[in-house]
């Protein structure tokens, strides 16, 4: 996926709960223009991964702050980690050259709530 530029986690109350941002740099993926893309590439590693992974719905194009971001929902068992089944919403765009991706774990409509409302707080400077 090319050079992390950028990374960060931000942990709320539970450990099932977690809003992921990461920048990637595209130079080693110069066929790849929009967060579509990427999301169709997971898609496509979903198969391979060691975790059972479902994808929930497919990519669609959503608004997060002033961008346009393509959004899929996958579920995922992870009992090593947590018991029981994570959702997990990606969100994905290019930004400058880099796949500017969005992560939200959670467990249920609650949690999904606290994250979005984090999200929605955001805002992209030019």
């Amino acid at each position: 996926y090319g050079d992390h530029r950028d990374l960060h986690s931000f942990p709320t109350r539970r450990s099932s709960d977690l809003l992921l941002i990461s920048a990637i740099n595209l130079k080693d993926s110069p066929d790849t223009k929009t967060g579509k893309d990427l999301l169709d590439e997971v898609v496509q590693g979903i198969s391979k991964a060691k975790v059972k992974r479902n994808v929930v719905e497919e990519p669609t194009l959503v608004k997060i702050g002033n961008k346009d971001f393509y959004e899929m929902t996958t579920t995922m068992e992870v009992q090593q980690i947590v018991s029981g089944v994570i959702k997990q919403k990606m969100c994905a765009t290019v930004i400058n050259h880099f796949y500017f991706v969005i992560v939200l774990n959670y467990k249920n409509s609650m949690q999904l709530q606290e994250l979005n409302n984090i999200l929605a707080s955001a805002t992209f400077i030019k």
